[in-house]
């Protein structure tokens, strides 16, 4: 047995050392080995090789994946190899080089023309191999590149060990990069043209192994005998090192072949997850409590008002089981979380059936590539009214830097209009054709004058992230004595500009920070929250108390601007301006994003107004929306009746006939949209787009019609990203915006009582040839929740 296990330790070395200890045995040993033998040949054969090689023309980026692949940096992968770069390493990931992954031997072969037939030294020994295509110059380089891939998937030593080629689309991740299926589709027809002209030529003149496709029918990947895969990169340049690459290494209990590893590698890559899971558990339910001294049921979570923070980081998945102990069904919506490729977690009635009474219903979503400020709020029946709304931070990742001193601490205002009135009533008002009239008040962080306390410490520096939480009150900012530096709006960090006052429109949030004073004794100072551009000017009135300071501030509340002054207004919201040096959720400078460049799509003029069709209603466009009764969301996937919507008017209509409709704008995926919102009316509005932040790139006040000339007036470089803008009275405001983020969308005005009685629509953002719910692929969009709750037609379902 000694012999045996002599065999067995050396029959993995070398099959001549097995055949000459084989000849050395006992019949005993030989006839138990002959079995061994049998094993370790077969083993042998099986044995993989651990060669990826990257091939593609030059200044694809393969250079600078096989940095990244092995140092997790790009820094000297930014010049043409003039010979192959080849090394054996662990992939670049804290997890594997831990764990039991083996080193895999990655080259980088030369795309120069001249210099391509070194890929033939390294195809022998090879387990597979990433053809890296540039998606952001792809149809120049198209003819170019279906030659070379051409040549690959013909040669016989890819053909007959059948090695598996991924076509990696890389720089994806940029605005104007075409996508997989496109270059997919591309690629097939090219191969298609290439294959009949070769058909034709003489098989001495051609160079190939082997001819691609099944004869008599039009060339497909699927038709090739070795596995072609087509993949995408989006972090090639910098972001690679933040994927948690590792973690889906270890799902696969890191027993994988070198190819694995890259297919999982770019699946990484186009996932980006490097975030945390958290869950919340939430009990919504009514309390009676008095904020302006009359009592009335309140919409309280977990027994708090405002509910609870969401504090979160750039790329963690939400889990959030809302239980409805209410008397009504109730959806939450998320303002300002984009809810990537995820609209079926939006809250809002056309994506979502309401959570029953008694029941519970789990929202998960991820907060992908997202910094900022925002809250939530509840988004059915009325319910803002009645309270339900919290604040929702998402922190930078440790690895992406703030663009400012880190603060001594964070502070969530809310601030909003109140009215002591039910819900309820305010609802039957509005069903019976009154318009709401003045609230009762102003609350900050839901409670009246004086009675939110912020704590100051000497000489420290506060965040405040300031959001506007009401039903339909602009608000004026400020705290007395005190300046705000504002470094960020929605999700995007701003030219940091100091303002002693600050206009905060319904649905808007915005970060500032404050310095505290260098006092420890003496005076307190008012926070202040006033009504704006309207009939009565209302105070909400907030304390900043420093140690040992007096309990309440003394004296008059520090003045705002003009109660009516338009003008001051529209000219702050202009000075507000883009960061183009600094990174937000990505670390490349927001700057890089040349949105004015662009070539535009589609323009859809947005006129507000309000029409009498059995009751007082507002409009888009002549259009005030209906729901169906099943969310349109749902009637897609399932494709009902009820999806067929009509066609809503890109232009305003003036023959003075308003309608009621379903009202949906279908828009192409990855198009880029010029949307101006026109108010002819004297009141001011403000709009918001779930799903994306826009750039404000013009407004005005007092001329209510667009002109195609006021597209001279746009700023073009540094308009601030956001996803709620306000339209002066008799004005307009334009906004672009790029579609990359498919589902459907609503875009409505921010005054609830405009939003209840029918001023809203939805975009319906989808791929070309994706009509069908079934083909969506999962890289565009989710599909559709297990956990669904189903209304309306498909209740039965």
């Amino acid at each position: 047995m000694f012999q045996l296990h002599c065999l067995f330790s050396k029959c993995f070395k070398k099959k001549m050392q097995i055949v000459s200890f084989f000849r050395c045995l006992d019949l005993e040993s030989y006839l138990t080995s002959s079995f061994m033998l049998f094993f370790a040949v077969r083993l042998l054969k099986r044995t993989k090789s651990n060669t990826i090689v990257l091939s593609g023309l030059s200044g694809s980026g393969k250079t600078v994946l096989f940095y990244q692949l092995r140092d997790g940096s790009s820094h000297q992968g930014t010049v043409t190899s003039m010979e192959p770069n080849e090394g054996t390493f662990l992939l670049h990931s804290e997890s594997a080089k831990k764990g039991k992954i083996k080193p895999v031997h990655v080259v980088d072969v030369p795309g120069h023309s001249r210099l391509r037939p070194k890929l033939d030294e390294f195809l022998p020994q090879a387990a597979g191999i990433v053809f890296v295509v540039d998606a952001l110059e792809f149809l120049p380089n198209l003819s170019a590149v279906t030659e070379y891939l051409y040549d690959i998937l013909t040669k016989a030593s890819v053909v007959k060990r059948k090695l598996p080629v991924l076509i990696c689309c890389n720089k994806t991740d940029k605005v104007t990069a075409h996508t997989k299926e496109f270059i997919r589709k591309q690629l097939e027809k090219e191969i298609e043209k290439l294959r009949v002209s070769r058909s034709g030529v003489s098989d001495a003149d051609i160079a190939n192994d082997y001819t691609l496709g099944i004869p008599g029918e039009v060339f497909s990947f699927s038709q090739c005998i070795n596995k072609v895969t087509i993949g995408e990169a989006s972090g090639l340049t910098g972001e690679i090192s933040q994927v948690i690459f590792h973690g889906m290494v270890r799902k696969a209990n890191v027993d994988m072949s070198p190819f694995s590893l890259i297919l999982f590698y770019f699946s990484s890559l186009a996932v980006l997850v490097d975030g945390k899971s958290l869950s919340y558990d939430w009990t919504v339910s009514f309390s009676h409590r008095a904020p302006l001294a009359l009592t009335k049921q309140v919409i309280v979570i977990n027994d708090q008002f405002p509910g609870p923070l969401l504090n979160a980081t750039t790329n963690d998945v939400l889990n959030i089981n809302v239980h409805n102990n209410l008397t009504e069904p109730f959806l939450m919506t998320w303002n300002g979380l984009q809810m990537r490729r995820n609209s079926w977690q939006d809250g809002v009635q056309e994506t979502n059936c309401p959570i029953l009474p008694g029941r519970n219903w789990t929202y998960s979503f991820q907060v992908k590539d997202q910094i900022g400020s925002f809250f939530y709020f509840p988004s059915l029946l009325l319910h803002k009214a009645a309270g339900g709304y919290g604040p929702i931070r998402v922190n930078n990742r440790e690895v992406i830097p703030i663009p400012f001193p880190q603060p001594h601490g964070d502070i969530d205002v809310l601030i909003g209009d109140w009215y002591s009135a039910d819900h309820r009533d305010l609802r039957a008002l509005l069903d019976n054709g009154t318009g709401l009239q003045n609230p009762s008040g102003i609350l900050i962080n839901g409670r009246g004058p004086n009675e939110t306390v912020f704590e100051f410490q000497p000489g420290a520096t506060y965040r405040l992230r300031i959001s506007n939480v009401g039903l339909k009150t602009s608000l004026n900012f400020r705290i007395q004595d005190h300046l705000m530096l504002l470094v960020e709006t929605e999700g995007s960090y701003t030219a940091q500009q100091t303002y002693s006052n600050l206009d905060i429109h319904v649905g808007q949030s915005s970060s500032v920070l404050v310095t505290a004073k260098n006092q420890t004794s003496g005076k307190s100072f008012y926070m202040v929250a006033s009504s704006r551009l309207t009939d009565a000017e209302l105070f909400g009135v907030g304390v900043i108390r420093y140690p040992n300071s007096d309990d309440f501030p003394s004296g008059p509340l520090p003045p705002g601007p003009q109660l009516h002054d338009y003008f001051y207004s529209i000219e702050q919201a202009r000075s507000i301006r883009w960061n183009l040096s600094a990174g937000a959720a990505r670390p490349n400078p927001q700057g890089s994003y040349h949105y004015g460049s662009i070539n535009v799509s589609h323009t859809i003029v947005l006129r507000n107004g309000e029409t009498d069709i059995n009751r007082h209603l507002y409009t888009v466009n002549g259009v005030s929306f209906v729901s169906q009764g099943t969310p349109l969301k749902m009637a897609d996937y399932f494709e009902l009746e009820t999806s067929k919507t009509g066609i809503f008017p890109d232009t305003p209509i003036d023959n003075g006939i308003s309608t009621l409709n379903t009202s949906v704008i279908n828009a192409n995926y990855r198009e880029f949209y010029h949307l101006v919102f026109e108010n002819p009316t004297p009141s001011l509005q403000t709009w918001h787009l779930d799903g994306y932040n826009f750039f404000v790139v013009g407004m005005e006040f007092g001329t209510s019609s667009w002109e195609e000339g006021m597209k001279a007036t746009y700023n073009l470089n540094d308009a601030v990203s956001r996803s709620t803008v306000q339209v002066y009275p008799f004005g307009w405001t334009a906004v672009m915006v790029m579609l990359d983020n498919q589902g459907l969308w609503n875009l409505r005005s921010q005054d609830v009582e405009r939003w209840y009685l029918g001023q809203e629509l939805y975009l319906r953002v989808r791929g070309i040839g994706e009509e069908d719910p079934s083909t969506i692929p999962v890289r565009d969009e989710f599909p559709i929740p297990e956990n669904a709750i189903l209304c309306g037609e498909i209740s039965g379902l």
